[in-house]
């Protein structure tokens, strides 16, 4: 189910699409000329966090003495569409 940024809830789990930066570097003006659009970038995680202008989304979540959380930072301005895909009680499954 689509969603708009501001339903966005913490313990969602989602299919962020977004626009990324492609990085190139020595090109040749031909090079540059013959460079395409970039596509859409998906990412699939857990809504860890939510400021004003971004949410952060969990990849790996790890429990109090585990080897910590693997997160991504998402600015609200690159996303073009969230897909909810399901909602998980952070609190219930990280208790040890």
């Amino acid at each position: 189910m689509l969603i708009t940024k501001d339903e966005l809830q913490v313990g969602q789990v989602v299919e962020l699409e977004w626009t990324d930066v492609q990085a190139m570097d020595r090109l040749t003006l031909e090079e540059i000329q013959a460079i395409s659009e970039t596509g859409p970038t998906l990412t699939y995680g857990v809504v860890l966090k939510l400021t004003p202008k971004t949410v952060t989304i969990g990849h790996e979540i790890g429990a109090d003495g585990s080897d910590g959380c693997v997160a991504s930072i998402y600015p609200f301005k690159l996303i073009d569409a969230v897909k909810l895909l399901s909602r998980v009680d952070l609190a219930a499954r990280l208790k040890v």
